[in-house]
């Protein structure tokens, strides 16, 4: 029964957006967590509401920023094939329609991902190199509220960019106890923002 309403619920937003333009963007997101290139697509609702989601492929940093007092930020670091790939959902309200060629909007975003954590380890090697630890995985739940626009190119093709701020949530181990070398079970959590840039085509 369950499994017949799932497949009904796609069939008929599968007919919805036959009937309309569906966006379709890259875009290259920077995140409290990391970086990723994230492939998204998404649908508007009486012509003010947009709903959409899709796919992020996270890139690894090999150099870690200051810590700033803060243990994961831009510290998430992928092992496992799986860990490279994380979700994410947002919504998006559009205002001065009337501008041609531009759209504004504000927006909420959510992204998920199922990740390692690397850091220093809080020593020097033999070369005088600081050593790295890698702990977890985590669950990490960004989510983040701001403004965007995207412009008009060349018939289909846009341009969108985003910024925003929020709180990342790191759910599963907290930051390791360097002397036991044991990351403790907790949920850590830090303010986060998100900037990101992409190019995109309406089929």
């Amino acid at each position: 029964m369950k499994r017949n309403v799932f497949f009904t619920i796609v069939a008929i937003f599968a007919i919805q957006l036959g009937y309309t333009q569906v966006p379709v963007w890259v875009d290259f997101n920077s995140t409290g967590s990391g970086r990723s290139i994230n492939v998204l697509a998404s649908k508007q609702f009486h012509n003010r509401h947009e709903l959409g989601g899709g796919i992020c492929i996270n890139i690894n940093k090999q150099t870690l920023n200051d810590d700033q007092f803060c243990v994961f930020r831009k510290r998430m670091y992928s092992i496992q094939p799986i860990e490279f790939f994380g979700v994410e959902g947002f919504y998006q309200i559009h205002f001065l329609k009337n501008l041609e060629h531009i759209d504004l909007f504000a927006f909420y975003d959510i992204q998920y991902r199922f990740s390692h954590c690397r850091s220093w380890f809080g020593n020097y090697t033999e070369e005088g190199k600081r050593s790295y630890i890698i702990y977890g995985p985590y669950h990490w739940i960004e989510q983040n509220i701001g403004i965007g626009f995207s412009v008009d190119i060349w018939k289909n093709l846009f341009l969108i960019q985003r910024i925003g701020g929020g709180i990342n949530l790191i759910v599963g181990y907290g930051k390791p106890d360097y002397n036991a070398m044991i990351a403790k079970p907790k949920t850590e959590w830090e303010f986060g923002y998100l900037l990101s840039s992409g190019i995109g085509y309406r089929f």
